[in-house]
This record gives structure tokens, sequence and C-alpha cells, in this order.
């Protein structure tokens, strides 16, 4: 039993560091296009939804069970945001190979178009945020609970700041890395139960972390589950871009799969002409 299982784990291995090499393509492949909206959205987010796929391959002795997108942006959140920043999101829900336990894998690229400000969120600068910090970046949530135009609960305060004081006042996630490059950031980390808190309100209530998995297994290819993310700022508290999170349509991803591939190499191949 114990030499199938490591002949497996060894062939896991190989498998991710091929994948990996693939998800090198696509991100800079979907950075490019973000940048230069030379293509539709349809085909940004297949190459973003192929790319979680290489990331979630990637985590050790763990299985894609689903996937999830979300394209984050003013427009949908309940309080007025007049934010040019805009985002996608990947949230991956894993199956431990061994113990069959959940997690949640995500990724958020983040274009900030001066509008966010990610550095008081990575080092917190343990002083009171000023009129000079509107676009500071306070707190980063994943909600639950809600449609489109509603506000949720908070199952997820992945981390936050206290404006009064500048200091960190949620950090919940030990796998979280924010790293900010030409107006760019990437935020990547991973949930499970141990980061969950339950909440509830009068209509809906989330009990256990299996609460939100029985949810997000539950909902359809291509339908939104009640699941959100918020990036809040200190001139937006109430958020300056939200997502909500959608289960990935399947016939996109398998049809969208070879057409990412192909462009994919194609492009990274002009990037190494250029250099």
């Amino acid at each position: 039993m114990m030499q199938s299982y490591t002949s497996s784990y060894t062939l896991r291995l190989h498998y991710a560091t091929h994948l990996k090499k693939l998800l090198d393509i696509l991100e800079s492949v979907v950075y490019y296009l973000s940048k230069s909206l030379v293509m539709n959205k349809t085909l940004i987010g297949v190459l973003t939804v192929l790319s979680s796929f290489s990331f979630a391959t990637v985590a050790e002795a763990s299985s894609l069970v689903k996937s999830f997108t979300s394209t984050l942006e003013a427009g949908q959140e309940v309080d007025e945001s007049d934010s040019e920043a805009t985002g996608t999101a990947i949230l991956n829900l894993l199956q431990d190979d061994l113990t069959g336990e959940y997690s949640l894998q995500y990724k958020l690229t983040v274009t900030e178009n001066g509008d966010l400000d990610f550095t008081s969120l990575i080092t917190p600068p343990e002083t009171a945020l000023t009129d000079d910090d509107l676009t500071d970046v306070i707190r980063l949530h994943l909600h639950a609970g809600a449609p489109r135009g509603e506000n949720g609960l908070l199952p997820f305060n992945i981390r936050s700041i206290d404006p009064s004081t500048g200091d960190l006042a949620s950090d919940i996630d030990n796998d979280l890395m924010i790293s900010t490059v030409g107006g760019t950031t990437m935020i990547s980390g991973l949930l499970t139960e141990n980061e969950f808190t339950p909440v509830m309100n009068s209509s809906v209530s989330f009990d256990s972390f299996d609460d939100i998995v029985s949810e997000l297994l539950a909902t359809s290819p291509g339908q939104d589950t009640s699941l959100y993310w918020n990036i809040h700022t200190f001139g937006l508290q109430g958020g300056a871009i939200r997502g909500q999170v959608q289960a990935v349509p399947e016939p996109l991803t398998i049809l969208g799969a070879g057409a990412a591939i192909s462009f994919g190499v194609s492009f990274k191949r002009k990037l190494a002409k250029k250099k």
C-alpha cells in the first residue's frame, strides 16, 4: 500500500513540474491581456481558469475538486465606489488525498489603476491612517451568505488593519502571500477549517467550514455562489472592489483549453524574441 502511494505521489510531482511551467506561461499571458485588452473577456476568463488547474495541481497531496472565478470591480459594491481598480480571482476547492479534508486555495490578481495601495496591508504602518492614505487597502475579506447587490457575513477575515492605530487586526492565513509589481498586485493563500469563523444572521448561517464546502459542491457550473471577495480601503471602508464567486462553466473550460495553450506558447515565444 505504501509503495503504491509513493509511486502515485512521485507521478503527481512529475506532472506538477510540467504544469508549473504551463502556469508560468499562462500568468504572463493573463497579465499581458489585462494591460492591453486586446482579447475579449471570455478568452481572458478561459486563460485564468486554465492557469488555476496548474495552480491547484502543484498543491502537495491534494486533488482539485472544483474551480470558481470572480471578476472584482467597483460596480458590484453595495455602497457606492468610484474605484477604477479591477481584479480577477481563482478559488479552488481541494481535497486532501489522505485525510479527505477540504481546503480553499485562492489567487487574486489586482490591477490598481492608482486607486489601491497594498503597502499598509503588507506592512502595517503602526500609526493612524490619515486623509493622505485614502487608497490604502485595510481589509481583504472573503464573505458569504449574500447574492450580488447585498451585504453578507464574514467567515474569512483574511487580513485587516485597524485604521485608527495602523496595527494588524486580523491575519488568519499563514500561507498568505502579497506582492506588487508595476501596479499589479498578486495575492495567494490557502484557507482551511482552522481559518473559518462561524457566522449567522436572521436568514442564513454558516456553522462550520463544511457548510461552505457544501454550498460550493452544490453550485452548478456557471452559477453564482453566495461567496464574494471584497477589498476595502481607508477611503472606501464599505469596499472598493468586489467580486461574486462563480462556479466555472465546464464547457467554457473544455473549449478554451486548446486555444489557451496555443496562444500562451506563441505569446511566450514572442516575448523571448523581443528579449
